[in-house]
Formats: structure tokens, sequence, C-alpha cells
């Protein structure tokens, strides 16, 4: 059930934007950012992964120690933004040599990068020399995948270092995939880098300053998933495994979906429904390119939905049946999107008590890539609009994108 205060949130976002719209509640950053300082040791920094929500770069950029930036447009963003360059980790597995004059000329030794590869690292070499500035370089360590690089060109790449006064070894950067459960894979993966933490000090004398680490929290975003690592025991328990390791430097962890995905809404309006040969479907305006939920599979799984009436008459009618008969049965619903195919199908068999056409579905958890990762050209509908506000402050509601036409970039 939404209270009465968000209520009267979403129906003025709904008023001033139209739907279909995301909506970002800043208090609940500040609260999720805390909860992980609060149950990590002190010397354990945060770091933010833009991709997950870069409309909300700015607030991050002053609740935690970096800034994730993986590719050229997110660096333009965090130029617009004038994020402190010292915030900024520049990582990326491409690095455009078009681009890269730009962004080291821009921030220079104020900034750390990542090398992913050797054919990076010898760019930061030739710049660092040719330009005289000092560069700080966290050096990926690969899993396996296309990901860094193997550990005998990490040790190619201290050498060079040592010959090189103008190139730093920041750290070792380390992030295997998303969406993990259980604390137990991430300390198979912390006890693996103490020991090659360790190879590394015997064979060079190096200390390894600082663990750049992508922990990869999952987030349950349907009904009756659950996370123990997300949990505030599951936080503490990795706090514990770093606390554990014989290798005793920096530690930060780099995330995107555990510190944002709950801070988001995305909210849609019933524009139709139907009966086709028994089944219910609900037509929406919004649609699957534009609502991600990771793990989602044709609607198969149930997020977290509330249904917001448009009718205040209406709702007050309905609570006086309530009242009077009892609540109404729940019945099966298939939430689709507008788009012209089959596979938009946003929830499937969904049970909800008599949905009704101007009603709107407020879809929750969705701060962490669903504005991102959607199909957002497909039949060149419009972009929804984002705007962010603080429940706690209880500020005005800030229009971070108005409703953005995208058929000219469709068209010749």
């Amino acid at each position: 059930m939404i209270d009465t205060y968000k209520k009267e949130v979403y129906e003025n976002a709904i008023n001033q934007l139209s739907t279909p719209l995301y909506l970002y509640d800043v208090a609940v950053v500040e609260r999720e950012v805390r909860r992980f300082r609060e149950q990590l040791p002190q010397n354990v920094g945060l770091c933010f992964a833009m991709k997950a929500n870069p409309f909300l770069t700015e607030q991050y950029a002053g609740l935690t120690d970096r800034i994730e930036v993986c590719s050229f447009g997110e660096f333009l963003i965090c130029e617009k933004l004038e994020i402190p360059k010292e915030k900024l980790l520049i990582s990326g597995v491409v690095k455009e040599e078009g681009d890269l004059p730009q962004v080291l000329s821009y921030c220079k030794d104020a900034s750390v990068y990542t090398v992913e590869s050797l054919r990076q690292f010898q760019f930061f070499d030739q710049w660092s020399q040719k330009e005289g500035v000092d560069l700080h370089l966290f050096l990926r360590l690969t899993n396996g995948s296309q990901f860094g690089v193997n550990p005998q060109e990490i040790f190619e790449m201290l050498a060079r270092i040592e010959e090189n006064p103008r190139l730093h070894l920041e750290g070792i950067h380390y992030f295997t995939g998303t969406q993990k459960k259980k604390v137990s894979v991430l300390k198979k993966e912390l006890q693996m880098l103490d020991g090659f933490f360790e190879e590394i000090r015997k064979r060079t004398g190096v200390e390894i300053p600082e663990l750049e680490y992508g922990p990869g929290i999952g987030f349950a975003y349907f009904k009756d998933q659950e996370v123990p690592l997300y949990t505030e025991a599951g936080i503490r328990e990795l706090g514990e495994a770093i606390g554990s390791m014989k290798w005793k430097g920096k530690v930060t962890l780099e995330m995107g979906r555990a510190l944002s995905a709950a801070c988001g809404v995305y909210i849609t309006r019933i524009s139709d429904k139907k009966i086709n040969e028994g089944n219910r479907y609900l037509m929406v305006d919004g649609g699957s390119h534009q609502l991600n939920y990771h793990g989602q599979i044709r609607g198969m799984y149930f997020p977290y939905i509330e249904v917001l009436v448009n009718d205040r008459a209406q709702e007050a009618l309905r609570h006086q049946e309530i009242n009077a008969k009892g609540d109404p049965p729940e019945e099966p619903w298939t939430i689709c999107g507008s788009l012209c195919t089959t596979n938009d199908v946003l929830v499937q068999e969904y049970p909800m008590e008599e949905p009704r056409v101007g009603d709107y579905l407020v879809f929750e958890n969705t701060g962490a890539y669903s504005a991102m990762e959607g199909m957002a050209l497909f039949l060149s509908h419009e972009l929804p609009a984002v705007a962010v506000i603080d429940t706690e402050k209880k500020n005005d509601l800030q229009v971070l994108r108005e409703r953005k036409s995208t058929y000219f970039l469709n068209s010749r």
C-alpha cells in the first residue's frame, strides 16, 4: 500500500511529466550508502559505478569515495557536472586513443586509471613520458573473462612501472560478475587475491597499496527471492572476510546495483485491458524497452508493484465497497507494454484486484540500470522523463530530463 505522502509525490510527478516516467529518491540513496558504511570496517571505501544510474552521479559523488567512469560519454557527464577529478576512476574495457588524450589532459594526475590490456598500459606509459605527467594506475586482474590481464602480464607491467618514474601503482582492480547472493563466493575470491598479493610481494618486493574490488552484491528484485549477501549480516560478514586477509592494504568496494536499485520507481499508466481466449491482459503506455529487472525472463517473476488509482472518487467508492463486501478477489493479469512484439511482457499473470484503465502501476526497485538497459529506440517511442525527489526533506520535484522524442534518431 502506498502511503499518503508518496501517493502525493507520484501524482505530482505524473501531472507534471506524464507517463511513463522514472523517479528516484535521494533519501533512499543516502540510506543505502549509510547502511553499507555502518556495516563495513572504517577502512573500507565505497566506489559508485555510475553506469548503474548516471542521473545520480552528482549525489553519489558527494556520498562515496570514488566514481567509476566506464566510457567517454560518462566522462563527459562528470566533466559537465564538475565532479572533482580526485573522485574519478577512469575505467572501461575499450579506451579509444582518440578520446584518451582529452580525458588525460583534463584529469592528469588527479584521477586514477584502470589498465585493461598491455596495449592500454603502453599508451599510458608513452603518454606519461611525452607529456611529463604522473599517472596513477590500477592493474586489472582477469578472472578468465574478456576483462583485465593475466597474472604474468601484471608482473610485466610492474617491472615497467619501476622503470618509468611517471607511472605509479595505485593497486589491483578485480571484478568477476554481478547478482552474487552468498558471501562464500566472495571469500574464495578474496583468498585468491590474498595469495596473489603475497606472490607479488615475494617475487618483486612490491606491496599492493589498494584493492579496487567489485563484489557484485545481488539485489532481491522479485517476491520470494532472497539475497543474504545484501542484508546487514551479509555485509558485515563481507567486511569480516576482508579483515581476515593477510594482506592489509586499503579496500574500496565498487558497486552500482547494490547501492542504487532500491532508490527508483518506474510509473506507467494502464491504457487498455482485455480478455483474449480466457487470458487477462493489461496494456500499459510503457514497456520492456524501458523496464529491466536483472533475471526477469518474459515476465515469469513477480517484481514489487503498487497500484496508484487515478480517480480519487473511484478510490473512495472502492473503499466503500470493500467495507461493505470485503476485498474483491484477485485475478491473474498479464501486464504488456506498448511495443508491437509478443515479447513485450512485463509480468505474467500478476494477481490484482479489479485493475482499471487509467490507473497507474508503480514498479519498485528500478534505480539501477532499468532506464539505461532497455531498447530505448525500438519503434521510435519517446524517452520517459526522469526526476528526483528527497522524501526525507520533502523538497520539490527536480526534473533531470523532460520527455524526449527519438523518431529523428531513427530517420534520415
